[in-house]
């Protein structure tokens, strides 16, 4: 690991320019699609420490070459994305990292087939379908999708916890959908079966329509796809209410808003399950020293990385990583760059990362339950780790978007 160094950044507008010192040489400008304002803001910060940190790490290899971030707010929406790409475009940046979210993740696939001369590489979206359906040849994504953030997780439930009839819980859009479907068709496959799917409206907290419906049915356990804060708003409910169903938690359900409800009783929520491709600093040292290092540089106490600014730290690491290799010289190794991108297999704080046929990440994914700690709270525990999950794997089968919201276990197991 590069020495941590002491790095200015020159805010003119939206411009950071790395590093400051060198004069001469001709800067390579990087887009950066994040938010830095609306209701994505905090993510859109949190992304922006995740590049800044790979930059820091690439001083040395990149002090001939400065790399200046051209940041250009996105707001989640298709308008926000297509002109923040466009003003890029416009501005002659030729490579770009982003987006932020699954929706505009979709958005970015169809913008980069009509621009073959850009070159985009994934920020923190996860949708499936930004690499899986019709990719465009110049989109890398070096990170995880939804699906494979929930591998091995359907399968553990099953042999390792002895659930045979889970419910499933979630919102009605894309990225819940995503959860179920990953989780069902794993657990499916390994011999267990759905036995309800409750959906909501999103937003909607109205939890106790769905309690009434799900006491009436015998299972096992319960699969959640919401989010941290109404995970835990949903569990206290079922609770109170006399419900006493384990939890299995999507990858963004049993995070540091469920574990601090479920402290205030933690003997109910022992053996809750979730999955995802961050690791805790207890449960892979690399990962601890990674998260140090990123506490270290930003000045930060408590907060450690999230998904948003790791995702964005391992996309534009790569990106460094090859941009090394052509020595800078992108305006005549532009073919190369792509061919760099495309071969690159590097590790990284959670595991080795390579990428495959559609230029999508082949990561490691990991399994938690919630345990007591030594203090008598609790805290998730890695059980399990599922290592080099392919987008394209055994838990895909043709057309799958038409099964997304649907009970998986009618199909052959």
């Amino acid at each position: 690991m590069c020495n941590v160094r002491t790095l200015s950044f020159l805010f003119i507008g939206l411009l950071i320019s790395l590093p400051l010192g060198v004069i001469n040489a001709n800067p390579i400008p990087v887009g950066l699609l994040v938010a830095t304002e609306g209701t994505y803001q905090p993510f859109g910060k949190e992304a922006i420490r995740g590049a800044e940190l790979a930059l820091a790490e690439s001083y040395d290899q990149l002090n001939d070459n400065p790399v200046e971030l051209v940041v250009e707010n996105t707001d989640g929406t298709s308008k926000g994305l297509k002109l923040a790409v466009q003003n890029l475009k416009n501005n002659n940046v030729r490579i770009i990292v982003g987006p932020l979210t699954g929706y505009e993740g979709q958005i970015l696939r169809s913008l980069a087939h009509e621009m073959p001369e850009i070159i985009f590489v994934n920020g923190s979206s996860a949708s499936p379908s930004m690499t899986l359906d019709n990719p465009a040849s110049n989109v890398y994504r070096f990170s995880g999708d939804t699906i494979q953030w929930l591998s091995g997780l359907g399968e553990y439930a099953y042999r390792n916890k002895g659930y045979k009839r889970v419910i499933t819980i979630g919102e009605e859009y894309s990225f819940p959908y995503q959860q179920i479907y990953a989780f069902a068709r794993e657990f499916c496959r390994s011999g267990g079966s759905i036995v309800s799917q409750q959906w909501l409206f999103p937003a909607s907290k109205r939890y106790d329509e769905v309690v009434a419906k799900i006491d009436k049915t015998p299972a096992d356990a319960i699969f959640l796809a919401l989010g941290g804060k109404d995970a835990a708003y949903f569990v206290q409910m079922y609770r109170d209410l006399g419900g006493k169903l384990p939890i299995i938690g999507g990858p963004t359900s049993i995070n540091a808003d469920f574990l601090f409800y479920a402290n205030k009783a933690p003997f109910h929520e022992l053996g809750t399950l979730t999955s995802g491709p961050i690791p805790g600093d207890e449960d892979l040292e690399t990962w601890s020293d990674f998260s140090d290092f990123y506490k270290s540089f930003h000045n930060l106490k408590v907060n450690g990385p999230s998904l948003f600014s790791y995702s964005y730290y391992v996309n534009m690491k790569a990106l460094l990583i090859a941009l090394e290799k052509i020595e800078g010289k992108i305006e005549e190794s532009y073919h190369l760059l792509r061919e760099e991108l495309s071969e690159i297999e590097f590790e990284t704080p959670t595991g080795e990362v390579s990428l495959d046929e559609n230029r999508q990440g082949i990561i490691d994914n990991y399994i938690f339950e919630v345990i007591l700690d030594s203090n008598d709270g609790i805290k998730r525990s890695l059980v399990s780790t599922s290592s080099g999950v392919e987008q394209k794997s055994d838990l895909w089968f043709d057309n799958y978007s038409n099964h997304l919201g649907k009970n998986m276990c009618g199909i052959d197991k």
